[in-house]
């Protein structure tokens, strides 16, 4: 993972720790803080939102 897609995984966890999370907010915020279009906005999204539910199943198995 290189270190664009970190910082970009990072604000994306950054709005759901603030109770901020809206989805299209969030495409719109990765959109204009990195340039990305729509598709790539959403490819990121999906990324942070398989990471986070990999990380509840960790929880979940504990």
């Amino acid at each position: 993972m290189d270190a664009m897609t970190i910082e970009m995984l990072a604000e994306l966890d950054s709005l759901h720790a603030n109770g901020s999370f809206v989805l299209a907010d969030a495409i719109e915020t990765l959109k204009e803080r990195f340039s990305l279009d729509a598709e790539g906005a959403q490819a990121v999204i999906r990324t942070w939102l398989q990471r986070l539910c990999t990380s509840y199943e960790g929880e979940l198995q504990s």
